[in-house]
């Protein structure tokens, strides 16, 4: 699974490579008997595709990864969970560096081999034609790179989190208080988790998990004050079963978090600093995970539908 999804199929940025692999999970997960949906939505004209799996209405737990891959970060310093902000510069950023590199090359080569087309006898000149190849092949360069230029190291973020979904699916094959959701954008603006949100029952628990493989401790964010009271000292006792340090963000007051649902549970490795939760660039980017945290995530996934029966 992991030499699969981590490294032949390691890249789902474009809608291409994204389609291609949702076929190859949802024949996996049919293989191992649960019933899937994939659904696309559109919203401000960006395509979003969620793929369902198990029971939506008979789930008391719904456990959620996004599937897509981000583009090369070109931003210094580490990743920080929780910010879209974060994620729309590191976009912006493997745009516009790319574009002014092509610029910067083309405009070097053309000041310093610049030719007619055609020489004095009114025929095609060999410099001319190459200055006209050149010229296709940076507007090529562009048109390729027009929306960034994606990551090819994948395995943390967020292929360490699908493989302990499927883990969990291999586990659970006939639990159908269990489901799961593969979400659209999530290295983008989050609009596959806002679909799923539309879609949920308030008595229905969501755990997100993002980059859960990486070698840094195992997190449970959560906010006290949306929880239930009466299961909140069952969940810190999973969590310290499973080897999850318990965080609430209350403690967190300078934390500025965008995209957390307060009613929802989050699962990830990294860890806390004083103004939000970061993973390191070098962590991030490792091509090998830990199965400790993967075994972690989906006993505490386990364990989190049985403590709620």
């Amino acid at each position: 699974m992991i030499l699969r999804y981590g490294f032949v199929a390691g890249k789902r940025y474009t809608r291409r490579q994204k389609l291609k692999f949702l076929l190859g999970f949802t024949q996996d997960l049919e293989e191992l008997g649960w019933h899937t949906e994939a659904k696309e939505t559109t919203e401000k004209n960006l395509k979003n595709v969620n793929l369902y799996i198990g029971d939506l209405g008979k789930a008391r737990v719904i456990a959620e990864a996004y599937y897509d891959t981000p583009p090369v970060s070109l931003m210094p310093g580490a990743y920080r969970f929780f910010s879209v902000s974060c994620r729309r510069n590191e976009r912006m950023y493997a745009v516009i560096v790319p574009m002014l590199l092509i610029l910067a090359a083309g405009a070097l080569f053309f000041w310093k081999a610049s030719a007619s087309l055609f020489d004095e006898a009114g025929r095609l000149s060999r410099a001319g034609v190459l200055n006209v190849a050149v010229l296709f092949v940076l507007l090529a360069l562009m048109y390729k790179c027009r929306k960034g230029i994606p990551e090819k190291r994948n395995v943390i973020r967020n292929t360490s989190s699908l493989l302990a979904l499927y883990r969990l699916a291999e586990q659970e094959r006939r639990n159908k208080r269990l489901a799961f959701v593969l979400t659209d954008d999530g290295c983008g603006a989050g609009l596959g988790a806002r679909v799923l949100k539309g879609r949920k029952r308030r008595d229905q628990i969501v755990v997100h998990l993002s980059c859960v493989g990486a070698r840094e401790q195992l997190y449970l964010l959560y906010d006290s004050g949306t929880q239930n009271e009466a299961g909140l000292p069952g969940l810190l006792k999973l969590c310290a079963e499973n080897g999850l340090e318990a965080l609430d963000i209350r403690s967190k007051p300078d934390w500025k978090l965008e995209g957390f649902e307060g009613a929802d549970l989050y699962v990830a490795a990294g860890r806390p600093e004083k103004d939000g939760f970061f993973l390191g660039k070098k962590q991030l980017l490792e091509a090998e995970l830990s199965e400790e945290n993967i075994e972690k995530t989906t006993a505490f996934l386990a364990g989190l539908e049985k403590i709620l029966r």
